[in-house]
């Protein structure tokens, strides 16, 4: 009987073995698909970089070519903005975006707020948004 124990400890002791292997087996693979994702991106973004450069002439730091991109190209409407209940629930998400953001600093504001005047939204939160700029300001 003493046998028969030792050799189911020893069974045990194998199977955990192998399934301590098969968790660093997948591990392994899981980090090389991630490696393999990111150089893909990674590709994908200097491909997307290249082009964007070819059409256009501008010399300056990322940020400045972002600034810029922005002031350059109309944003466009991607729902249905003839139906007041998604156009208001589209400008709830974009206000919603500028209070959660505006913290974060420039880009993330100023986007929501672009959003809102592409909606044609801005007038009607003008002073809320004003009030999240001046509440920001008083923290810093």
């Amino acid at each position: 009987m003493a046998d028969s124990a030792r050799d189911s400890l020893s069974r045990l002791a194998q199977i955990d073995a192998q399934i301590n292997r098969l968790r660093e087996q997948r591990k392994a693979v899981v980090a090389r698909e991630r490696i393999k994702d990111r150089k893909e991106r990674t590709r994908r973004l200097i491909q997307y970089g290249a082009i964007a450069e070819s059409f256009f002439d501008f010399h300056g730091s990322p940020e400045e070519f972002k600034l810029w991109l922005e002031a350059s190209v109309k944003v466009t409407v991607p729902f249905d903005a003839t139906d007041p209940q998604v156009l208001e629930r589209e400008i709830q998400r974009w206000m919603s975006y500028i209070r959660d953001n505006f913290k974060k600093g420039g880009y993330a504001y100023e986007k929501g707020i672009a959003r809102i005047k592409d909606l044609g939204a801005y007038e009607r939160f003008r002073d809320e948004i004003e009030a999240i700029i001046a509440a920001a300001g008083k923290k810093k």
